[in-house]
């Protein structure tokens, strides 16, 4: 199993969460099957996006697109991506 494990920093949660549910069948298309969304006690703009992917070229060439990355300026992204790529031990 693919995962993908997302980190930012966004100007404001409710701006970043609409455009990003806009993308859903976008994300879905290209290989996502699920993902949960999580954010700090302290801080809702400080996100953590895992998602689960149906393989790991899928999800390499989501997150490498031209049109993934204007997604997250759009979506108000403040700090530097952290992205990783992740397998499950089976």
């Amino acid at each position: 199993m693919t995962y993908v494990m997302v980190r930012h920093r966004v100007e404001d949660f409710q701006k970043w969460k609409a455009v990003f549910d806009e993308q859903e069948e976008m994300r879905r298309s290209e290989g996502e099957q699920s993902l949960k969304v999580y954010y700090t006690a302290k801080d809702p703009n400080e996100l953590v996006i895992l998602m689960h992917w149906d393989n790991l070229e899928n999800a390499r060439q989501y997150f490498s697109s031209d049109a993934t990355l204007s997604t997250f300026s759009q979506a108000g992204v403040q700090s530097p991506l952290y992205i990783r790529f992740i397998s499950e031990e089976s």
